[in-house]
């Protein structure tokens, strides 16, 4: 994922950005669907992931924020060039 965006000229800080939340997120699944395996009840891990989700909407929405004008700035210097 990062060679990538390294090949289509992203922004740096969307690079490590976006490759850091693509880990998280992997390991995250990788660790329920692993203790979903071994026999554990996962449902109550996902609604403690919602609720973490809910309590986090307003930091959630300025990074996705930040994420869209990083995105819309490399859209811009596509377009120029």
């Amino acid at each position: 994922m990062a060679r990538l965006m390294e090949h289509s000229d992203t922004d740096s800080s969307l690079r490590g950005f976006v490759s850091s939340l693509v880990s998280i997120l992997l390991k995250v699944m990788i660790y329920i669907t692993a203790l979903g395996m071994l026999g554990v009840e996962t449902t109550s891990f996902v609604v403690i992931m919602g609720a973490a989700g809910l309590a986090l909407s307003g930091t959630l929405q300025n990074a996705a924020g930040g994420v869209m004008i990083l995105l819309f700035k490399a859209l811009q210097s596509v377009k120029c060039d």
